[in-house]
């Protein structure tokens, strides 16, 4: 067997940072106009309105229902949505930290 050495991580530099967060929001829509995200609001209204009538859905049902949906939306929606403005700060946050080994 081969003994492999791997190089250490590092932490990425501003410009990578920047160039990450170029790419998450270049194109990006608001969270409010992404498909999924109301895919995901109404499953968990859902929920609730299941918890509060008693009427339940066949859990086997709302997963197979669920993941179908899913599946279009992968391959109808490319847009990324927008990273909020705590995230990109959380990013460049560290950026004078030393790495963590």
């Amino acid at each position: 067997m081969m003994n492999q050495t791997f190089p250490k991580p590092t932490s990425p530099t501003p410009e990578q940072l920047d160039s990450i967060l170029e790419v998450m929001t270049g194109d990006a829509k608001d969270w409010y106009k992404s498909k999924q995200v109301w895919t995901v609001f109404m499953a968990a209204l859902s929920y609730v309105v299941q918890l509060y009538t008693g009427f339940i859905v066949d859990p086997t049902l709302q997963f197979i229902l669920l993941l179908v949906v899913f599946m279009v939306l992968r391959f109808v929606t490319y847009q990324p949505v927008k990273t909020p403005e705590m995230v990109q700060q959380v990013f460049h946050k560290d950026q004078k930290a030393e790495p963590r080994v």
